[in-house]
């Protein structure tokens, strides 16, 4: 993070790295494009001691494009930017696929050597060439911090404005407005200086830029230094509400709920204001496990609701007790408070149905939840609930019919629990018989596992359906790792033209980069999906565009994408032609076994929420074990006997 000492000249500091690239430097060491850009904080790969003995001695295959593009990751990353310029202008004409990746690090080379005017301009060009790049975000910051360094001290305030104003969750956003307190300070702002420095103090407090931020105040405000700084002195009531939404995100609540405590008692601020600020206290009380405290700011707030007549703030109160008593074990009284939230406790909508089946379900109480699931029998949940109601047929001791029920589904999991169901009813034979068969169609598996221990309870032997793990034996000592193939190259050798995700994810695999491979991958599955449902039943769209939102948030009214950027899609369509090919390849890749292969490389890269959608279980976890019930978070999901 920032380093300052008592020599630092901060009206001199924007010139350097000190306040420049302290929020770039701590993206770029580690930065990891999940949905659109999403920071990953994760364990450093084995890095080499220099550069230099990365490359040494592989001089014959430097040429390579994936050997040329390794290097100069490596390089930028070890900070020789002199050498990783090179390889990236190298590595520039040989039509690498992430070409927008290399071409932003290249920009970003001129502009830690000290060529801010060749920095300006390559990440002028940038952002006109890639518009829709994941590192969008990114260029847009980078170009203010070139501006600075090269003297346009007005427009690098300009662009961080329009930046921040774009990506309001920018997470290094404290770093970007100590550089704006020095620029202001340089261009003869005082007010404006002590402001932005001052409001790093008050939003991450704690924070390494926040020390950075307090000593920059005490060295140039020295008359500020003192002990009565208050964080929230200078911020205004929606800024403060703003702050402590914050601190609650970051999981500060002690810090969140005096933020609102704090503002909910101030006679200064808006009523509206001071009861948000109530609200979140109670939501930041529930977050943080507190549901006794919770609770009753919750019905402290239905009673204004209720005295103010507000029937929507009276629902969302309701909801909210119902599940906050849920949590403590307050079951029935969190059932009727559900029901009471929508307006109709006598017959509530489907969702509230649903909600209340579960909640029973989750608590132990199979009877109770049994007519809730039995509401929904003829609704649009229906089929995903079926499994349900016949599992509870089992728990409630309707054995036979419960296995009948399951032997008509497929899959090992049914044929399982229909064992058990015989196992119930004492039909020994045919719980044997079953519990074999799925021990020889899978004895690696979580339910041929699962089968061999209810054999040996039964008292049967199980010798010959123990399969040997792969690899294993006397002579190694145990099972080998092996890398699963993912297929990514033959995948984007026969749908690369319709899919360029395929040819990044390619070659992100190559470059040992397996998380960001994912992150392009799941392009490609939520545009077959889109277009799967677009299109009309045994019809050809005419025409098909496809704006790719891997990260949106749904808080509030608005729709935002990455960091808190507004979602426009009339302007987001505009920046996507349609193209009639791209709908004829995406035919193709419909009819074909892309679903199956994309699930396949999706396990292997490590993503078994997208490998499960494309129908890939594998050797993944199932999410229904008997053994890990004791454990707080199963326990929310499924109860000790599920």
């Amino acid at each position: 993070m920032v380093h300052v000492d008592a020599t630092t000249d901060f009206s001199k500091a924007a010139s350097t790295s000190l306040y420049l690239f302290s929020h770039l430097r701590t993206l770029s060491r580690r930065l990891r494009v999940f949905g659109v850009a999403m920071v990953i904080v994760c364990a450093s790969r084995p890095v080499f001691a220099t550069a230099e003995a990365a490359s040494a001695g592989v001089d014959a295959v430097r040429r390579g494009p994936i050997d040329v593009a390794r290097r100069a990751l490596l390089e930028f990353e070890a900070g020789h930017f002199d050498r990783a310029l090179e390889a990236f202008e190298e590595a520039a004409p040989l039509g690498l696929a992430n070409r927008d990746r290399f071409d932003l690090l290249r920009a970003e080379s001129l502009l830690h050597l000290g060529r801010a005017g060749e920095a300006i301009t390559a990440l002028s060009v940038w952002r006109a060439a890639y518009p829709n790049s994941p590192w969008r975000h990114r260029a847009l910051f980078r170009q203010g911090d070139a501006q600075s360094a090269a003297g346009d001290l007005t427009a690098a305030l300009s662009t961080w404005t329009a930046a921040l104003s774009t990506y309001p969750e920018y997470p290094a956003r404290g770093a970007v407005w100590l550089a704006m307190a020095d620029v202001e300070l340089r261009l003869g702002h005082p007010v404006e200086a002590q402001r932005w420095a001052l409001r790093v103090v008050s939003t991450f407090p704690g924070d390494p830029v926040s020390a950075s931020a307090a000593l920059f105040v005490s060295r140039v405000f020295p008359q500020e230094a003192t002990s009565t700084l208050a964080p929230t002195r200078l911020a205004s009531p929606e800024e403060r509400l703003s702050t402590g939404a914050d601190l609650r995100k970051r999981k500060r609540f002690r810090e969140a709920v005096a933020m609102f405590v704090a503002l909910a008692s101030d006679g200064t601020a808006a009523k509206a204001l001071r009861a948000d600020a109530r609200w979140h206290k109670a939501r930041t009380l529930w977050e943080s496990g507190e549901f006794k405290e919770a609770l009753v700011d919750f019905q402290a707030l239905k009673g204004v609701a209720e005295a103010a007549g507000d029937t929507r703030h009276l629902r969302r109160c309701h909801r909210w007790i119902g599940y906050t008593l849920e949590r403590l074990g307050r079951t029935d009284e969190a059932a009727l408070s559900l029901a009471l939230a929508s307006g109709n406790a006598e017959t509530p909508p489907q969702p509230v149905v649903e909600d209340i089946a579960w909640l029973y379900f989750n608590a132990g109480a199979y009877k109770k939840s049994e007519p809730w699931f039995a509401r929904l029998r003829k609704t649009s949940a229906g089929p995903s609930i079926h499994w349900i109601r016949t599992w509870l047929d089992y728990r409630l001791g309707r054995f036979e019919l419960a296995a009948k029920a399951f032997l008509s589904m497929p899959g090992d999991r049914s044929r399982y629990w229909a064992a058990r169901a015989w196992q119930g009813a004492r039909e020994k034979v045919k719980a044997v018989d079953l519990f074999r068969a799925i021990s020889r169609g899978a004895p690696t598996g979580y339910y041929g596992y699962q089968a061999q221990a209810r054999l040996r309870e039964l008292g049967e032997p199980v010798a010959e359906l123990e399969a040997e793990a792969p690899g294993s034996g006397p002579s190694d000592g145990g099972q080998k790792l092996v890398p699963r193939e993912t297929g990514l190259s033959a995948l984007a050798a026969l749908f690369g033209s319709t899919f360029p995700q395929l040819s990044q994810a390619a070659e992100l695999e190559a470059l040992g980069e397996p998380f960001a491979a994912a992150v392009s991958l799941r392009a490609v599955s939520d545009e077959l999906r889109a277009f799967r449902d677009a299109r009309p039943r045994g019809k050809a769209l005419k025409t098909w565009t496809h704006v790719y939102r891997p990260y949106v948030d749904n808080r509030g009214d608005t729709q935002r994408a990455e960091w808190g950027r507004t979602i426009v899609p009339a302007v987001e369509r505009a920046l996507v032609p349609s193209d009639l090919s791209r709908g004829a390849g995406l035919a193709r890749a419909v009819s074909s076994d892309l679903s199956k292969r994309l699930g396949q490389a999706f396990a292997a890269l490590g993503d078994p929420h997208y490998a499960r959608r494309h129908g890939f279980i594998g050797a993944l976890p199932r999410n229904l074990p008997e053994d890990v019930g004791s454990k707080p978070d199963w326990k929310r999901r499924y109860p000790l006997p599920f």
